[in-house]
């Protein structure tokens, strides 16, 4: 089963049994869409609902991006920007495990570039939401660390997953990305390969074992 709904003002793309018993939430990079994603979301339990909303800003060029276009810097999105997503999009999660029978308290999530620094944000305002996390070619937004305090994802598993080659964020945020997350308590996996702004063939092998899991 796979559906295009309109949810709250915001498109999102649905995918799974009409009885699932888990849900994947996944969000984009920059100038991508809610179909952008799905590659990474082959192979899952069938048992899965897979989530993927499409974020709420036009990008001039294509596509669309989870911040004002105005508040695009050469560091990324910064940690308020991403925060005043957030509440909207759980409300998203929450309307489609209602109208699925799921209760989605908690849920996987996953995300690309843009997308993976607001699912970190999420996880790390939100801990109590989140089963465990893929953060695929991205980073810890900068003042996330006050969050980290209290071991608040202890236990979690998180998976972080990075191109030694990438130009447009370097491995080095990613690898101090690592640190933040077990610094709060995570159990992190981390994958790195000779590639650039992308997931390798050995990555993903890695993610979609970590999502079976």
């Amino acid at each position: 089963m796979s559906e295009l709904i309109s949810q709250d003002g915001w498109t999102v793309r649905l995918d799974g049994t009409t009885n699932p018993k888990t849900m994947l939430l996944m969000l984009h990079g920059w100038g991508g869409d809610q179909d952008s994603m799905w590659i990474f979301a082959r192979r899952l339990p069938k048992s899965t609902l897979v989530v993927s909303p499409r974020a709420p800003y036009a990008v001039p060029t294509g596509g669309y991006s989870w911040i004002p276009i105005a508040a695009a810097n050469s560091d990324g999105p910064t940690l308020e920007h991403l925060q005043s997503v957030i509440g909207e999009l759980l409300g998203v999660v929450d309307a489609t495990g209602t109208r699925f029978g799921l209760p989605a308290r908690r849920f996987t999530l996953m995300g690309f570039s843009q997308g993976a620094a607001l699912a970190a944000t999420l996880m790390f305002v939100h801990p109590e939401r989140v089963e465990k996390c893929v953060i695929l070619a991205g980073f810890v937004p900068k003042g996330l660390e006050k969050w980290g305090s209290g071991l608040p994802l202890s236990g979690k598993r998180v998976l972080v997953v990075h191109g030694r080659d990438d130009r447009l964020v370097d491995i080095g945020r990613a690898r101090d990305s690592s640190e933040l997350f077990e610094q709060a308590g995570a159990i992190v996996s981390f994958c790195e390969d000779d590639v650039g702004h992308r997931v390798s063939a050995a990555c993903f092998k890695s993610l979609e074992e970590f999502l079976r899991a």
